[in-house]
């Protein structure tokens, strides 16, 4: 079975992950700061993937102007840079374990996230063919 790549919340995974039947996955966080790991016990060995980040600068330039078009073109511009490092992660996934990559929104109600651009930019590339993509909102 292909490794399964679910984007989603911290809260999200730490009840996805309490419904597993096994210890196959991995947890990491693609966000620049985490939450209280005490109210979420299931995340306890999560570890941060910083090639998935968006860098302070991008993120504090969003806070303040809220321009998505802008955020947008300068993540993707920054996950270009970091092509080779994300190839190498993808390399080292094994079959048959998820993994779930959390950050903080919430985006059910139209909230903008880079965990949406980092998800279309993998279910839109021929990595689908070796890779199973999941998007949770919530």
């Amino acid at each position: 079975m292909r490794p399964i790549i679910t984007f989603t919340t911290f809260w999200n995974a730490n009840k996805v992950i309490s419904m597993l039947p096994n210890n196959n996955f991995r947890v990491h966080s693609i966000a620049l700061s985490n939450p209280a790991l005490d109210k979420l016990p299931n995340l306890k060995d999560m570890s941060r993937l910083d090639i998935f980040c968006p860098s302070w600068e991008i993120l504090n330039k969003y806070k303040q102007d809220k321009n998505w078009e802008d955020y947008t073109k300068s993540f993707m511009e920054l996950m270009h840079t970091r092509n080779k490092e994300v190839k190498e992660w993808l390399n080292s996934l094994s079959h048959g374990y998820r993994y779930f990559l959390c950050c903080w929104e919430n985006t059910s109600k139209g909230s903008n996230c880079h965990r949406r651009l980092l998800y279309d930019a993998f279910k839109n590339s021929k990595l689908k063919d070796k890779y199973h993509f999941l998007y949770y909102h919530v």
